[in-house]
């Protein structure tokens, strides 16, 4: 097991608590004498300087990005709690991802509101209600970004935003997604306040707060935290497992010190190949769509994610005249008892009783088991195996050229998704890009090579393979390096014979 070398944290970037804790005996038995159980408790204590800093903002809106586990919904709750006690009978707004993301997090988790409540300002929390109700008389409500509509009619004082980059920006019945209507609700008092904590992703929503931060005037202030800020706080095992996956990197500025970065220069995919488009309309499309969801199962004993991604395509009989819209992710990293019922219930919603949806997998690295446990839970699910004979840059080179011929649209922001995307670079990475895989089987047996949906859907047989042209989808950097040993076979691929539509 490699060992890895940490910085030493600054002596004036700790709490009060970890500097106490680093002076000698005497002089730290001298320093708390005449300190009480109950200051050892208090923001000034227990917070560092950027997260007391941001507990006592007065900015209209507080965004607070940091790494994964460096204290960013600690920090929140504090900021909850001063202002549900100092503002007596005030309304706050807890706005998080989904419900169980506010209840199990934001509320009731381990660095949630609850508990860092002081035990003599305990708030009740009802959750039929979706409320929490301190003793002062002020009121927190839950919402979650899956629900525009609940923010329109409520108004607050104060609204706490939790992981806001990866929100689904789903928007209402007028237009406005629910970070729209937060800042429109957020409206009471003479100082109304929104603090934002998350991990910078990079949608439009955090750029657009980073871009504020930077104005004079604009009322927004960026406060900016890394994962070894928080370690006196984080197991060993944390770190290790969390440095493993991400140092060394593109990703470790983003996820390690809440960085928001730019793309890989050794990707295969730019931002701006992302594009967003809504799905074609039954009068657009009248031939209907065809769905397939592609499917990465780990078989990491590191547990690497599971990648799960929904694919729309035309069924043009002309493969290279098809269309595809990404629909949505469902990747979580769980145990086959957790992502099985996922892909089942992704396979029935996007099933149609002329087309079913098809899950693919890659037959030869846990294809098998992914056909045992979905046949338990679905039995005769659709189930197509694609096999990999070249490397992952290969498979994915021809499904980067489909998004560069603007083939390929997403419903929404993915911001997980995404980051894989353009941050994922062949030659150097070590993490297993689970969202990208599920991605590139899914895209490549819709606009590519359908031969493995065949049995399931005849119609997407296609023809016109041979004017695809693998090295259009090739970085600059890679093509200076030639295609020896990187597992292109672009010959054989235009060698491949058409098929009638």
């Amino acid at each position: 097991m490699s060992t890895i070398e940490l910085p030493d944290l600054p002596w004036e970037e700790m709490s009060r608590v970890e500097q106490l804790a680093l002076l000698p005996d005497e002089e730290r038995d001298l320093l708390l004498e005449d300190v009480t159980e109950a200051d050892l408790h208090t923001d000034e204590m227990i917070l560092r300087p950027k997260q007391l800093a941001v507990v006592n903002s007065e900015s209209w809106i507080t965004a607070y990005m940091g790494g994964r586990g460096s204290g960013k919904t600690k920090t929140g709750a504090r900021w909850v709690n001063k202002r549900a006690k100092e503002t007596p009978g005030c309304f706050i707004a807890l706005l998080g991802r989904t419900v169980a993301d506010v209840r199990d997090v934001m509320i009731q988790g381990e660095s949630g509101i609850l508990a860092e409540s002081d035990p003599n300002f305990m708030p009740v929390y009802t959750p039929s209600l979706r409320k929490l109700v301190w003793p002062n008389g002020s009121t927190a409500v839950t919402y979650t970004s899956d629900s525009p509509n609940q923010l329109r009619g409520p108004q607050q004082h104060y609204l706490w935003a939790d992981e806001l980059a990866a929100f689904r920006m789903s928007p209402d019945d007028s237009g406005a997604t629910a970070w729209d209507n937060a800042l429109l609700s957020t409206r009471l008092g003479e100082r109304p306040q929104l603090l934002v904590t998350t991990t910078p992703k990079r949608v439009q929503i955090v750029r657009d707060l980073f871009r504020q931060a930077r104005e004079p005037g604009s009322g927004v202030s960026l406060h900016i935290a890394s994962t070894m800020s928080n370690r006196a706080n984080l197991s060993a095992e944390y770190i290790r497992s969390i440095y493993e996956k991400f140092a060394g990197t593109h990703l470790e500025r983003q996820e390690l010190h809440g960085e928001l970065v730019g793309d890989s220069p050794g990707a295969l995919w730019r931002s701006d190949d992302i594009r967003l488009a809504p799905l074609p309309t039954p009068e657009e499309e009248p031939a209907g769509l065809m769905y397939v969801i592609g499917v990465d199962p780990s078989v990491s004993k590191f547990g690497d994610d599971t990648g799960i991604v929904v694919v729309a395509s035309t069924k043009h009989p002309d493969i290279l005249q098809r269309k595809a819209w990404v629909v949505a992710d469902l990747t979580l990293n769980a145990g086959p008892d957790e992502w099985a019922p996922v892909v089942v219930e992704a396979q029935k919603r996007y099933s149609t009783p002329d087309a079913p949806a098809i899950v693919v997998v890659e037959g030869n690295q846990g294809g098998e088991l992914l056909n045992l446990v979905l046949n338990q839970l679905s039995p005769g699910i659709p189930i197509a195996k694609v096999t990999a004979i070249r490397s992952k840059a290969a498979r994915a080179e021809p499904v980067v050229m489909t998004y560069r011929q603007r083939r390929v649209h997403h419903t929404m922001d993915f911001p997980e998704l995404v980051d894989e995307l353009t941050g994922w670079e062949p030659d150097t990475s070590r993490w297993s890009p689970g969202h990208l895989d599920a991605l590139v089987w899914a895209l490549h047996t819709l606009l590519v090579d359908p031969k493995p949906l065949w049995p399931f859907a005849p119609v997407l047989v296609g023809s016109n393979h041979s004017g695809l042209s693998l090295r259009s989808a090739i970085p600059a950097h890679r093509l200076e390096r030639g295609t020896r040993g990187t597992g292109l076979a672009i010959a054989p691929w235009r060698r491949r014979p058409r098929f009638g539509g």
